[in-house]
């Protein structure tokens, strides 16, 4: 099996490759940027990708999307400091097998790459422990972009459109555009009054 291995912290890189090398592993590709690593993954095919999520040039959910679109038989995994189940849904939605947190027993790391060689997903039981924690309408909330909370949150101090197209100059039909985009995401009623009556029980989400 041929694996890839991509991060710009050259302990981390070198750590986890004697690791894997340890582990029986021989075929290892190295890379310390996204555009490096994304040139291997088309070049080489590895069978699976460990890639962290922030390196230079392109990071690992640009990655992992446009390994989708090319549909690239090398398979995911995200291995980052990130405990954050906005990247976690952001991954699933790219089509990733693993996410791993740098500060998961290395042995872990191991049984993941194990279980996605043979085409099952694995992911950290402290992501799992992340993500089940969240609300439904939490996990919905952060799958918006930073412009779509940016206008949500001016929907919830009560502004219209046309105030929040003055505000953030950009125009009426781009912020009505937002809103639907928002109302799809958040996965509720396309009326503007459940609009509202959401932004009224999840306002805690604003502070």
């Amino acid at each position: 099996m041929k694996l890839l291995i991509a991060d710009d912290y050259p302990l981390i890189l070198e750590g986890l490759e004697k690791f894997l090398r340890d582990s029986g592993f021989s075929d290892i590709l190295l890379a310390t940027t996204g555009t490096e690593a994304l040139t291997l993954i088309n070049d080489m095919q590895p069978d699976i990708a460990l890639l962290d999520m922030e390196m230079p040039h392109l990071s690992g959910i640009q990655i992992a999307q446009l390994c989708q679109q090319n549909k690239s038989r090398t398979k995911i995994i995200f291995l980052t400091y990130r405990l954050d189940s906005y990247l976690f849904q952001k991954g699933k939605e790219a089509g990733i097998f693993g996410y791993m947190l740098k500060d998961d027993p290395l042995e872990e790391v191991l049984k993941c790459i194990k279980q996605v060689e043979v085409g099952e997903t694995y992911f950290s039981p402290k992501i799992i422990h992340t993500t089940e924690n969240d609300s439904a309408d939490e996990v919905h909330y952060k799958l918006l972009t930073p412009s779509e909370q940016k206008i949500l949150k001016l929907i919830a101090r009560g502004a219209s459109s046309a105030e929040i197209a003055d505000q953030l100059f950009i125009s009426f039909r781009t912020v009505e555009k937002h809103r639907s985009n928002i109302i799809q995401k958040l996965k509720i009623d396309s009326s503007r009054q459940k609009l509202n009556e959401w932004v009224l029980i999840n306002s805690h989400l604003f502070d």
